[in-house]
């Protein structure tokens, strides 16, 4: 369900990697753990792609990172 959301938001899945996207027109990249979404890319699109991720799925706001599968 979150998949066929994100893709129509033109993230695409990326090949071998379960839970990984990409956007290659924003050069963004995102990786879904449960709940857990991780955006890195260009700082002058993360802004964009954080509202098309959540046009897609609810979602709370963008935090700054922290714990993320056990890593700090």
């Amino acid at each position: 369900m979150v998949l066929s959301r994100l893709l129509k938001v033109g993230f695409e899945l990326c090949k071998n990697w379960p839970s990984c996207y990409f956007h290659p027109r924003l050069k963004l990249f995102l990786t879904v753990y449960v709940d857990d979404f991780k955006l890195s890319g260009p700082a002058k699109a993360l802004a964009q792609g954080w509202s098309l991720i959540k046009a897609a799925v609810k979602i709370e706001d963008p935090a700054p990172a922290g714990r993320y599968l056990g890593c700090e």
